[in-house]
């Protein structure tokens, strides 16, 4: 059966895992980790913010269009999404609302990283379900944070 490939592991398309399940449970930290979706069109953008959670510890799945990231995130879902507003087909804001709609997700943190500065689009993000925004480039310290705070795990000091 096809499924999403990680650098790390195959995640089956069937029976994916509930959030809760996703949770770290007191387990070393490399035999359970969060799993953290990456949606962002630009493949370098997606590249550093995989290198940087990985290394802070979290499994990574990536998305590069809008479409794909909602699919991805209803498949797996992750504990966190990491997303990019402006995407080909289907853009962040409505990502975001439909992942707050959907039982499977509604609990899922939502991180918008964008290069969109004004606060309109700031609090847009914030209406359609983002829990937190960040603004590109954002420092790898940034972006962990912003997870670590949302899905309740504390930082590492690789980053």
């Amino acid at each position: 059966m096809p499924g999403i490939s990680t650098p790390e592991t195959e995640i089956p398309w069937t029976s994916p895992r509930p959030v809760r399940e996703s949770l770290l449970t007191g387990v070393a930290p490399r035999e359970r980790t969060h799993l953290v979706l990456v949606v962002d069109d630009h493949v370098d953008s997606r590249t550093i913010a995989r290198i940087v959670l990985q290394r802070a510890g979290f499994r990574v799945a990536e998305a590069a269009s809008g479409s794909e990231g909602l699919e991805t995130a209803l498949a797996l879902r992750p504990s966190a999404v990491l997303l990019d507003m402006i995407l080909p087909g289907m853009d962040g804001w409505d990502i975001a609302a439909r992942l707050r709609a959907d039982a499977r997700t509604a609990d899922c943190a939502i991180v918008a990283l964008t290069a969109l500065v004004g606060h309109h689009e700031h609090d847009r993000a914030r209406t359609a379900g983002c829990n937190d925004v960040l603004v590109k480039p954002a420092s790898p310290y940034a972006i962990v944070a912003a997870i670590a705070n949302f899905v309740g795990t504390p930082l590492r000091s690789t980053v």
